[in-house]
């Protein structure tokens, strides 16, 4: 996916650019948005990009995202699980 390799060098506002250009978003586009949008100061399209997941993939939970995201680079898993948080995502299945 474009929009986690932009996401993986830092580039958010590239991240949120290419996935927003998408008729369908997978799990991983809008997890990827929310992530990249929670370094961009917009509060209000960062809350409407987790609303937006959470609509769409209701058991949704940080750890069962990260389980599947595979990074030799630990930082980044690191990174992507404080940005997750950040907007407020659950860590564990909300089941």
């Amino acid at each position: 996916l474009e929009a986690a390799a932009y996401y993986s060098l830092g580039n958010y506002r590239q991240t949120v650019s290419v996935v927003s250009q998408l008729l369908h978003k997978s799990v991983r586009a809008h997890a990827y948005r929310v992530a990249a949008l929670s370094h961009l100061n917009d509060t209000e399209a960062l809350r409407h990009a987790r609303d937006e997941l959470l609509i769409a993939h209701p058991n949704f939970s940080i750890n069962g995202f990260l389980g599947i995201e595979f990074y030799r680079d630990k930082a980044i898993v690191k990174r992507l699980r404080a940005d997750l948080g950040k907007a407020g995502l659950p860590r564990n299945d909300p089941r």
